[in-house]
């Protein structure tokens, strides 16, 4: 199987593979296909052939992937290549596409100022958390599981940095502490916790 949309001969269905990055093939086999189905319903696998020019989220990274890749595909920008279309077929001035960016750049600006002037929103544990736990009453005489924390003094961080910090110091309290997991060695797992981890602390240790 040299491409996904060879599985369709496996399902016995048709397939149909397309350059995902050109929004004219795109847009027009799609609409051929949807005129055939109300005709004749059936299953129709389609394959756009694109590709992701950002990480799986934003803290993996592109660090895998070839410069050269980026530098091809980055000539097959279909917004570029479908403004430089535009353009080029007199389907848009370029006043026309100035005023396009000016309005949706206004439009952006102005749902940021109004997102940014909303209040804080106010922690309510009883009210957030509450359906977590089931109910229950302290022993009398006991004392509470655990005790809130003090915050005093506390940097902020984020949850990410603060898990790694926490397991770093774990990984170097207890010689024989090991971790194990999907990508978190050499890779430093899909949010980075792990990043580093390998040469800190050794591949035995983290696999």
């Amino acid at each position: 199987m040299d491409s996904f949309v060879d599985k369709a001969v496996g399902y016995g269905i048709e397939g149909v593979q397309l350059a995902g990055n050109n929004i004219l093939e795109v847009y027009r086999e799609v609409a051929r296909l949807a005129d055939s189905l109300r005709e004749r319903p059936r299953p129709i696998l389609v394959e756009c052939m694109t590709f992701r020019m950002r990480g799986h989220e934003e803290a993996s990274g592109t660090k895998y992937v070839p410069q050269e890749l980026f530098e091809e595909w980055g000539r097959k920008d279909p917004v570029a290549n479908y403004e430089q279309w535009l353009l080029a077929e007199g389907v848009l001035s370029t006043d026309e596409r100035d005023d396009l960016r000016a309005d949706i750049k206004r439009e952006i600006e102005e749902g940021l100022k109004e997102a940014f002037a909303e209040p804080e929103p106010a922690p309510d544990r009883a009210t957030e958390v509450g359906d977590v736990y089931a109910p229950f009453q302290l022993v009398e005489g006991t004392s509470p599981l655990a005790e809130e924390p003090s915050a005093t003094g506390a940097p902020e961080k984020r949850f990410i940095d603060a898990i790694s910090e926490g397991l770093a110091q774990s990984m170097e309290r207890h010689p024989e502490l090991v971790l194990m997991g999907q990508d978190i060695a050499e890779y430093g797992g899909a949010f980075k916790i792990t990043e580093g981890f390998v040469e800190r602390f050794g591949k035995e240790r983290v696999r």
